[in-house]
């Protein structure tokens, strides 16, 4: 369940909410066309056709919350993050 979760429902769930949110014609499109692939991927998996509807929507809510929590950062802060990081390891030495 754990790996349905993780690498079916929340992908497309994540790529909705982005689809929804960005602005930007050009990545807006892209966005669609992977939470179009995600979704196909979902009603595809022989998980999401054993489980009830209703656990489907439980997940779904879930999944949604989650999401919702998911923020983006960007290579700037991700480059600060990794040079903190690293010289915290140096003071450690």
């Amino acid at each position: 369940m754990q790996t349905w979760v993780l690498t079916v429902l929340l992908p497309w769930l994540y790529w909705s909410q982005q689809a929804d949110k960005t602005r930007t014609p050009h990545l807006k499109h892209r966005y669609q066309q992977a939470a179009s692939d995600a979704f196909n991927a979902v009603m595809a998996d022989k998980i999401t056709l054993t489980l009830q509807e209703a656990d489907v929507l439980r997940w779904m809510q879930w999944g949604r919350r989650m999401c919702a929590n998911y923020q983006r950062t960007s290579s700037a802060v991700e480059g600060r993050n990794c040079y903190l990081a690293q010289r915290g390891m140096c003071q450690q030495k």
